[in-house]
């Protein structure tokens, strides 16, 4: 009971790999073939289009256009790392359209245990000031909620989830940070 005012969206990836390996391309457009991120990419706004196109037609079922509160969970929470890139784009455009005013709408990110095979060369969890500073630009709230399962593991690969980790909670000083 979370979130008892809210209409909840599910966004499932666009592709899966092998039955197992979700991949969110028509969010982050450069990605590996099991779906971790080759890039975050901000030529185009790309992911904030397809998530303004989405709630297009959601506005269309319902009666307002309410405030929007994005998670992550996973290998989804790629798809946050790709928007928080296009809204530090955005910001710098300095521009007034409709895409500006859809993002006015945004209030949260919340990330949900995220992770991917591919944290040795593209960032898991945001830890560039510049990036973090587009949430107080937007006054978008941050929370962030782990489990053992991606930090702190004893396996040997997650131990850049970890540190990544450490930096993103510790640059966000101000913001909710849980551990599940």
């Amino acid at each position: 009971r979370r979130f008892p005012d809210s209409s909840i969206v599910i966004v499932r990836p666009n592709e899966m790999k092998d039955g197992i390996f979700s991949r969110f391309s028509n969010f982050v457009p450069k990605t590996t073939d099991y779906g971790d991120p080759i890039s975050y990419d901000t030529t185009n706004l790309i992911g904030l289009h397809h998530l303004h196109e989405l709630d297009k037609q959601i506005i269309k079922s319902s009666i307002s256009s309410s405030d929007i509160t994005l998670i992550g969970f996973s290998k989804g929470c790629v798809v946050l790392n790709q928007l928080l890139h296009e809204l530090t784009s955005l910001k710098m455009m300095k521009i007034e359209n409709e895409l500006s005013k859809f993002v006015s709408r945004i209030r949260k990110f919340i990330w949900l245990d995220g992770g991917h095979n591919n944290g040795e060369r593209t960032m898991i969890w945001p830890t560039d000031e510049n990036l973090l500073l587009t949430f107080a630009h937007f006054q978008i709230e941050v929370e962030i909620y782990v489990t053992p399962f991606q930090i702190n593991s004893m396996n040997p690969y997650k131990h850049n989830h970890t540190e990544q980790y450490k930096k993103f909670s510790q640059l966000l000083p101000c913001q909710s940070i849980n551990k599940m």
